[in-house]
Order: C-alpha cells, then structure tokens, then sequence
C-alpha cells in the first residue's frame, strides 16, 4: 500500500475497510488502498443518454452514535469545509456542497479517523472521506459523478464525541447525467445483479436488487486493491443507484473480493436517507 505517513495519505479514503471473515480484517478495521486511476486528472466527459438522474430538495435526518465537528482548509480543488455535527458544507472545484457525514472508520495502526461524506450540489454527487490524526484534519478523498477519485492535504482540527446525535440536513435539488460507465468490470448475479462492462455501448441498464427492491446502477469509480491493500486482496466497484420504485437517489460500494460472491457495503439513498444493510450475493465476476 501507498502510504505518506509524514502528510497522511493512504490510498482512498474509506472504503476498503470492509474485508472478509475468516482471518481478513472486519469492517471499519483499514481503510481503501490506492485508487486506480490517477489524481487529479480532468473531469470525466460524460455521455448524454437522454435521461437525468435527480432528487428534490429535501430536509434529511441521519442518526449517528457520535458527533463530530471539523473546520479546514484544502489545498488544491478543495476550499473551506466545515461539519457541525455531523453536518457538512463544502467547497469543491468552486462549487457549495451540502451533506452528511454517512460513516466513523477508526484505523488504529496510523492512530487515524476517516469520516465518510455524502455531498449534493445543484448538478453533482460527490463522496469525501476526510482524514483526523487526533484532534487535527490531516487529508481529504473525493469522487463523484463528474470526476475521478481525488485526494489532497487538508489544514483545520476534528473534534469528536461519542454522543448521540441527529443530524438534520437541507440537501438541495439536484439534477444530472449519469456518470461515464465504468469499462472493464462485471457481475453477473442472475436477477439479483447484472454489471455491464461500460465498454459495450449496446448493453442493457446494470441492476441491483438489495432487500427486495430494485435499483438501476450507475457504476462510475473503482479501486484495485488485489495486490498492495491486505490479504485477500479486492475490487471494488463504486456505484450510483436509483431505486426504481420512487427514482431515490443512492450511493453504493460492491466488493469484488470472493469467488461467486459480491458484497455491498456503505449504502446511502434519500430523499428518506436510508441506509442498507450489508449485502451478500451469489455472482460471478470479472476484472480487467
């Protein structure tokens, strides 16, 4: 793994944390290796494919046993961000974001806390994982629709107790594309998941069915982590979802990780914020 300890970086933020039982870490044990793309490269060019992806303007609530309160600065497509418990506004690439924090990882062996960020702005979607040592904002992680994963040095302090609390949030109306497909990468699940390689201009809409609903996947970023990120090694696939009963918006992690096997981990939808349980679905996969 790709890891700076003097600046406090480790490959992508979050999300590699889920890993298998039987001797691999648990969840919330390590965060992502490294993504596999290259930082700070320029927005992806999206295609148009006649349909928007949105959500309405709506005020959200998300329970959390704890509360976290951070204040910094980026230093390069990140400008000012501040979370008051557990809320989040941010700048990125100039434009506001407002959002929740979605997810506490502890990462003991760097004496680090990463906090996983759903974003929403008039036209985009993003996900940030900051980075606290102690009581200071050390790095920030980001992806969304429109750009790649990103990372960059972040100054400001964190400040977390483990009290209870609701965070109530005003996202606002969004609207756009979906996102470039991601190429290179299959499931097929039978009727529970069908993951199109985005290669194949003529292949059908990729799907999902998690608890018994239905949910169109926008695949869009990915994270190889099958050599430097621990033992065993995995994939992921970092979707977008649309829940085709009401069109709820939604942001989901599929792990590649066992033979015939994928998991879904770290789900988020609104309008309602509703968070998904862990999934385990039979499948077969493919990798670049």
């Amino acid at each position: 793994m790709r890891c700076g300890l003097n600046m406090m970086v480790c490959s992508v933020a979050v999300v590699c944390a889920a890993c298998t039982s039987g001797g691999a870490k648990h969840e919330l044990d390590s965060p992502a290796p490294r993504p596999a793309v290259t930082p700070n490269e320029p927005q992806k060019e999206v295609p148009d494919p006649g349909a928007m992806l949105d959500a309405p303007a709506s005020t959200e609530q998300l329970t959390h046993p704890f509360s976290v309160n951070i204040q910094g600065q980026g230093t390069q497509h990140v400008g000012a961000a501040a979370v008051s418990a557990n809320v989040v506004s941010v700048e990125i690439d100039g434009l506001a974001f407002q959002g929740v924090v979605q997810k506490k990882q502890a990462w003991a062996d760097f004496s680090l806390t990463l906090y996983q960020s759903l974003l929403v702005s008039q036209d985009d979607v993003r996900i940030a994982w900051f980075y606290c040592k102690n009581n200071l904002l050390t790095w920030v992680y980001h992806e969304g629709s429109r750009s790649p994963m990103r990372d960059e040095p972040m100054q400001g302090s964190c400040a977390s107790t483990p009290t209870a609390t609701t965070a109530s949030v005003r996202l606002p109306a969004v609207a756009f594309t979906p996102p470039a497909p991601l190429q290179g990468y299959r499931v097929d699940g039978g009727e529970r998941i069908q993951i199109h390689d985005g290669a194949d201009s003529k292949a059908p809409q990729s799907f999902g069915v998690f608890d018994g609903e239905r949910y169109r996947l926008y695949p869009f970023e990915r994270v190889d982590c099958s050599k430097e990120c621990g033992q065993p090694g995995w994939h992921e696939i970092h979707a977008l979802m649309e829940r085709e009963r009401d069109d709820a918006l939604g942001f989901i992690i599929i792990y590649l990780r066992e033979p015939a096997k994928i998991e879904g981990h770290y789900s988020i939808t609104w309008p309602g914020f509703d968070v998904l349980p862990a999934q385990h679905i039979p499948a077969e996969w493919t990798t670049p």
